[in-house]
């Protein structure tokens, strides 16, 4: 059976934007993620945008990130030394 639209029903013409999200944990590990749901050409259509980083100091006192852009194409992180 087709899925019918409520009679109110619009197309997305334009991005929603997903709320940041971000925390830090009590031993310095700190995450933030951001997106941006993008409309495609109909009803089933469209894609999710994310993007983040993770952050964390080693036993050795070294600090790392971890950036990344999760999209229609794949998930692209990027890493590297802080400090």
């Amino acid at each position: 059976m087709p899925r019918r639209r409520p009679s109110n029903w619009r197309a997305r013409t334009r991005a929603i934007n997903i709320p940041l999200r971000s925390y830090e944990t009590s031993n310095g590990i700190s995450r933030t993620e951001t997106g941006e749901v993008k409309p495609g050409a109909g009803e089933e259509d469209g894609s999710l945008s994310v993007q983040g980083s993770t952050s964390w100091s080693a036993p050795d006192g070294k600090k790392y990130e971890i950036s990344f852009t999760a999209d229609e194409t794949g998930y692209h992180p990027k890493f590297r030394l802080v400090a």
